[in-house]
């Protein structure tokens, strides 16, 4: 290519390269001729013809094989049946059993506390958690050593004060001599001293005489009120004295009350929870040590729903002393007891929204083995269902429909062909599901309840009822009983061995003649 532009630079004209090109491409083709005019029609016989034969060899290679083929006749349909459990309706009255779930709690507990301080000496070997305590056992004693001497100061002030006050009381015995004296005393000095005045007025006697008497008279005087004074100071103190045994026989009350109480006894037959004391352990007044629950009272809480405890009660008035039976899982054993509803909690559980109620166990004495805090079933009675059908859930279809088992009369195939010699069973009867709407009011367990009472109901006693949850049930779906399929089971065996014993007897007779003619031969 460069060669060429550089020739065409060199010769702007273009004569050289022109030539040298004719020159490169001067090549000789073969000389095509014309075709012939038979070629020709028979190139347009094919072209128009050919899809014309094609599609003929086809039609007809179609035919030959449809012609030829196998003829399989087709077999005719036979309904088959499903075997199915039923049961017989039987409408009654019904009071169903509720299970819910529910805890023991104590009937009666006790915190057990100190009631007096001190230092622990004695404990019970049955002084500890999980253990039982029977009822005036003695649980712990704390030292009694400071209540003891609390009580003889107390008791020594007592006898003190009754020794005041027997003191007193002899006192004022003799001050009440004492003031007897002195008055009569003061009555002759007052006689005196008028006989005085007689006599000075007399001149008998001096100022000074007469004064002396007066003053005698003044002194006994004195004397009288002291002594009164004397009298009533003494009856003051006894009666303070008397005041104050009423507090000093407090004291000794109080004293004696905490000694007794350095000894802890079991109020009742208990079990023993969060007991934890040693010997020479310290112990605060009140201070908590441990917790009795009585064995012979323990409750049952379970909580049922709004609508279930209206239901009952709307039906009976009240639940308090309704039976329910508790059911105890302990591993692979199971009990049964049984407990009386005897009260029911005061508002509703916020939790669960419903209502919490407590049932007495009865019989407690006799389970040894039950503590607080076991989980247990509880079963009560519904409220009575009247005149309704109890079925199994599981055989319920789309919530409301039941399937009747309906028998009906059908006359035998006639155009049945016999194959491989068996015989055509003739049956004179067929079992076809029936729908039927239905109306649940309640629940027993794992059934429902159907009322009878509405027009949509129309399943009467002893109606057979599906109990098969079969996926195909439908309307008018052909179905057969499981008695009836054992049935036929049965009667088709017996006619299987009747033919093969007949066949039996049939091949023995052959032999016997067969041997009788060989013997007429032979003679």
């Amino acid at each position: 290519m460069r060669d060429i532009m550089d020739m065409r630079n060199d010769d702007p004209d273009g004569k050289q390269l022109s030539d040298e090109l004719s020159l490169e491409t001067n090549i000789k083709l073969p000389e095509i001729k014309p075709a012939s005019i038979f070629g020709r029609i028979l190139r347009i016989f094919f072209i128009i013809f050919m899809p014309f034969a094609l599609l003929a060899g086809g039609v007809g290679t179609m035919i030959y094989l449809n012609a030829s083929k196998v003829r399989v006749e087709p077999e005719k349909i036979v309904e088959k049946s499903a075997t199915v459990e039923v049961l017989s309706a039987k409408f009654a009255d019904v009071r169903p059993i509720v299970e819910v779930y529910g805890q023991t709690v104590a009937g009666k507990q006790l915190n057990l506390r100190a009631n007096v301080g001190g230092e622990v000496v004695q404990i019970s070997p049955n002084f500890k958690s999980g253990a039982l305590v029977d009822k005036g056992e003695l649980l712990f004693s704390i030292d009694p050593f400071n209540y003891e001497g609390a009580l003889l100061s107390a008791q020594n002030n007592y006898a003190d004060t009754l020794t005041n006050i027997e003191e007193l009381k002899l006192r004022s015995k003799s001050e009440q001599i004492g003031l007897g004296t002195a008055k009569e005393q003061l009555v002759l000095t007052q006689r005196d001293y008028e006989r005085g005045v007689t006599l000075r007025g007399q001149g008998t006697i001096t100022s000074k005489a007469l004064d002396d008497k007066l003053l005698t008279v003044t002194q006994r005087k004195q004397a009288v009120e002291l002594s009164e004074n004397s009298i009533q100071a003494q009856l003051s103190q006894m009666k303070r004295l008397e005041t104050g045994l009423k507090n000093i026989q407090y004291s000794i009350d109080k004293a004696q009350r905490d000694l007794d109480n350095t000894k802890i006894y079991a109020t009742f037959d208990a079990y023993v929870q969060n007991a934890n004391m040693q010997i020479g352990q310290l112990v605060g007044t009140n201070e908590q040590v441990a917790t009795l629950i009585d064995r012979s009272q323990m409750d049952i809480v379970f909580t049922l729903s709004d609508s279930l405890y209206g239901r009952i009660l709307a039906q009976d008035g009240t639940l308090i002393g309704r039976e329910v039976k508790l059911i105890w899982q302990a591993g692979s054993t199971t009990q049964e007891f049984s407990a009386t509803i005897d009260r029911v909690a005061a508002q509703i559980t916020a939790s669960s929204g419903g209502i919490e109620l407590f049932a007495r166990i009865n019989n407690l004495q006799e389970i040894a083995t039950l503590r607080v805090g076991s989980f247990m079933t509880v079963q009560i009675p519904d409220r009575l269902f009247e005149n309704v059908l109890r079925v199994p859930e599981h055989i319920i279809f789309d919530g409301n429909l039941l399937y009747v088992v309906e028998t009906l009369d059908v006359k035998a195939d006639e155009d049945a062909e016999v194959k491989d010699g068996d015989e055509i069973e003739e049956v004179k009867t067929e079992t076809r599901l029936k729908p039927v709407p239905i109306k649940i009011i309640g629940y027993d367990g794992k059934f429902a309840l159907i009322d009878n009472q509405t027009d949509d109901v129309k399943i009467s006693n002893d109606d057979v009822i599906l109990a098969t949850k079969l996926s195909t049930a439908g309307t008018d779906v052909l179905v057969m009983t499981r008695a009836e399929a054992e049935r036929r089971f049965i009667e088709r065996g017996e006619k299987l061995a009747e033919e093969q014993a007949q066949k039996v007897a049939d091949k023995e007779q052959a032999e016997i003649a067969e041997q009788d003619a060989t013997e007429k031969a032979g003679d």
